[in-house]
């Protein structure tokens, strides 16, 4: 989602409607970035309402830490564990 962030958001925002649309109430996502923070989570809207993921997913900050820390590949700089907010569900 890295470059897609940077030369394709629209395709970005696609791709997180996409998401919400087809995941289980109990979806868990995962995503791996170069950037610790990914700037993208930030700024992308989705879903029928166009709400900033911030508002629609529930981070698991102290998982995706732990999880990182026993990555063997270490090859991105940020790991994102999150569940579905029950009011992302569009």
């Amino acid at each position: 989602m890295d470059w897609m962030s940077c030369y394709y958001p629209a395709a970005l925002i696609e791709e997180w409607n996409a998401i919400f649309e087809r995941a289980a109430p109990e979806a868990r996502l995962l995503l791996r970035s170069a950037h610790a923070n990914p700037p993208f989570l930030d700024w992308v809207t989705a879903g029928p309402q166009r709400q900033p993921l911030k508002d629609m997913l529930n981070y698991e900050r102290e998982l995706a830490a732990c999880l990182q820390g026993d990555d063997r590949v270490h090859t991105y700089a940020g790991f994102v564990v999150a569940q579905l907010a029950e009011h992302g569900r569009g």
